[in-house]
């Protein structure tokens, strides 16, 4: 080739181009792995098509210099990469090549290497670009470009073929389009060199790869964007070390809602109100999360600032809106927190989210408001650490986990004046602290830890009873089991599985339940409590007296014990009727044949009152608080 051709194409090009760049660099595009990636080619792709007009321009005018020399060396490099780019990028939709990615980058590595030295070589051998009866020509040269361009395709399509089975059926039926137009797109370039559009080769990829995997639209009524946008942006922030503040708003009637009818208030609503908060300053975005939550992210400068956005926000909320002549103004939670060090990812954004959302009243018909206070950001670090503890326990389920400590507290038995039993109690451990069940047995059963939680206590109590076997005397160790795990109809087969890996009779190990256990599914909770109790596991039926009690269905279960809480011990002792009621109950206990227990006796005359209401086991702060099971030698007798 020894003149330039039209050159509309790339102009076009370079516009579809800068248009993407500008929406990546607007709209906050998903942040996924391969991002960035995209964003690299977008913009090494415009610096291209900007270096292409500029060789387009020397020889437009003859002229043979250093500097076309340099700025074509340039190109190619920069083509290079490109290339190495759309490999790379269509390597990674394999979840295969995600997990092994040095084969990738070396091959990468090496098809860089090649085709620089190449055609550096070649281009400053005066091989590629020279003169010739007073023109010059460069068609060495375009095809060079145009024969790289066409290999990368090819090794490209051949990538995804090979990992056909790790790549979405969608996803290689978008490749397999791609690659194919790509390959033609430069023949046809070659067989047509005085119309310069080759750079579609690289344009339409990046394009397509961001509308289809990157973009974050906006919603055509509350213009609102999507979560994605929304963790982008909180990334972007964090990074910058900027200030900011987030307000969240949710509709509770709305969550668990499929009315049609509701939803459309709500978005009619929502586009009146975002329409009114995007007002109230420049630096306000906006993002509609799940149907029934909605986001403000304000950048800010200050407390002042951030105060009286709040008020304005709250009495926008407030504000009663009219849809088709109605009336209308549903009630909403909303939390307020700031910047602050304690958050700093994605994960812990969402987890922020609902430790503040769990602080206001799970049912209300007033509109609530929670401003995260300093001690709310401490408190949420530990929540945030314990929670996280607790799935990596649940993701490990070891069986012999350090962070999981198991304590007891011993039980006196009235008729031999001993301890002859105790209770099992976890405790967590985390950077040498202990905490308490109060604070992680809520997060353990939001994060479906719960089960994981008492195989680890079975497993350990197992292991000190077999040790305490050999030299002590006593009955059982009895061990917490949750009302979710007994609706599970294998239950019984998995702690019979550790009881006997533990090499321990059955009759050693109580498992205590609750009332509200035995009505989420009585059905299956009484068949692992039968299949166990055949077995010879026993059962305690803990915290009687605290809720409803249905004594027939008690009493058609297979508990040996009947634990009463403190609470009706200590209403017992100041009013005579609920002491009637009290020994009553106890009798009728009696006369089925079960074993009663107290539990909470903190003094002599609490102790003398259960004894003489004929309570058979007591356990309180009088004899013991809980304490590492090892030291349960202190009050089991030797044989």
């Amino acid at each position: 080739m020894t003149q330039t051709g039209s050159f509309l194409p790339e102009y076009i090009s370079f516009v579809f181009i800068s248009i993407i760049l500008y929406l990546m660099l607007s709209t906050h595009p998903r942040p996924t792995k391969v991002y960035f990636i995209n964003f690299l080619g977008v913009l090494l792709s415009a610096v291209e098509i900007l270096l292409h007009r500029c060789i387009y321009d020397y020889i437009k005018h003859n002229m043979y210099s250093n500097a076309l020399l340099i700025c074509c060396a340039v190109y190619f490099v920069n083509y290079t990469i490109i290339l190495c780019v759309i490999y790379i990028y269509i390597s990674l939709l394999s979840y295969h090549k995600r997990q092994h990615t040095k084969r990738m980058w070396i091959f990468a590595g090496l098809l860089a290497t090649v085709s620089i030295i190449t055609n550096l070589v070649l281009l400053f051998s005066g091989k590629m670009i020279y003169q010739e009866a007073g023109n010059l020509v460069i068609t060495d040269w375009f095809n060079t470009y145009l024969f790289f361009g066409i290999l990368d395709s090819l090794f490209c399509m051949l990538t995804s073929i090979i990992n056909r089975k790790a790549i979405s059926r969608r996803i290689f039926g978008f490749i397999a389009l791609f690659c194919p137009l790509d390959i033609c797109l430069l023949i046809f370039q070659f067989m047509r060199p005085h119309v310069q559009f080759s750079s579609l080769a690289y344009v339409i990829p990046f394009m397509l790869f961001y509308i289809l995997f990157h973009s974050n639209p906006y919603d055509e009524v509350s213009g609102c964007q999507n979560s994605h946008s929304y963790i982008a942006r909180f990334i972007e922030n964090v990074y910058m070390h900027k200030r900011f503040m987030i307000v969240c708003v949710e509709f509770p009637k709305l969550k668990h809602s499929h009315q049609l009818y509701a939803r459309e208030k709500i978005n009619y609503m929502a586009a009146i109100k975002c329409r009114e908060l995007e007002a109230l300053h420049s630096n306000i975005f906006l993002y509609a999360l799940k149907d029934y939550q909605y986001a403000l992210f304000a950048n800010t400068h200050d407390s002042r600032q951030e105060d009286k956005l709040i008020t304005e926000v709250r009495h926008i909320m407030d504000e009663t809106i009219y849809y088709k002549q109605e009336k209308f103004n549903p009630v909403y939670k909303m939390i307020v927190f700031k910047s602050s060090p304690f958050i700093n990812n994605q994960t812990k954004l969402t987890s922020m989210q609902r430790f503040l959302f769990g602080k206001m009243k799970a049912e209300s018909s007033i509109n609530q408001c929670y401003i995260a206070q300093e001690k709310d950001y401490e408190d949420f670090t530990e929540s945030y650490t314990i929670e996280q503890l607790l799935l990596k326990i649940k993701t490990t389920h070891d069986l012999n986990d350090e962070h999981v400590l198991c304590f007891a507290q011993p039980i006196l038995n009235v008729e031999h004046n001993r301890f002859l039993s105790a209770e099992a109690l976890m405790r967590l451990q985390i950077n040498g602290k202990i905490i308490y069940p109060d604070k992680f047995i809520p997060a353990a059963e939001q994060n479906n830890c719960i089960h994981t939680l008492t195989c680890i206590m079975l497993n350990k109590v197992c292991q000190k009873i077999k040790e305490l076997s050999e030299t002590y005397d006593f009955e059982a160790i009895t061990v917490n089991c949750s009302t979710t795990e007994l609706s599970d109809p294998n239950l019984h087969e998995e702690i019979l599985q550790i009881i006997h890996q533990n090499h321990i009779d059955c009759s050693k190990i109580c498992l205590e339940l609750t009332e509200s256990a035995m009505f989420n599914d009585y059905n299956t909770v009484l068949y692992n409590m039968q299949k166990l109790r055949e077995a010879g596991v026993q059962f305690y039926l803990d915290d009687f007296g605290t809720g409803y009690s249905n004594l027939e269905r008690i009493l058609s279960c297979p508990f040996k014990t009947i634990k009463f809480d403190k609470s009706l011990l200590y209403k017992s002792m100041e009013d005579e009727a609920v002491q009637e009621l009290l020994q009553s109950m106890i009798n009728v206990f009696k006369r089925q044949g079960l074993h009663l227990l107290v539990e909470g006796v903190e003094n002599t005359e609490q102790n003398d009152y259960s004894i003489e209401r004929g309570f058979q086991y007591i356990q309180g702060y009088k004899y013991s608080k809980p304490l590492p099971i090892d030291e349960l030698t202190k009050f089991f007798t030797h044989k």
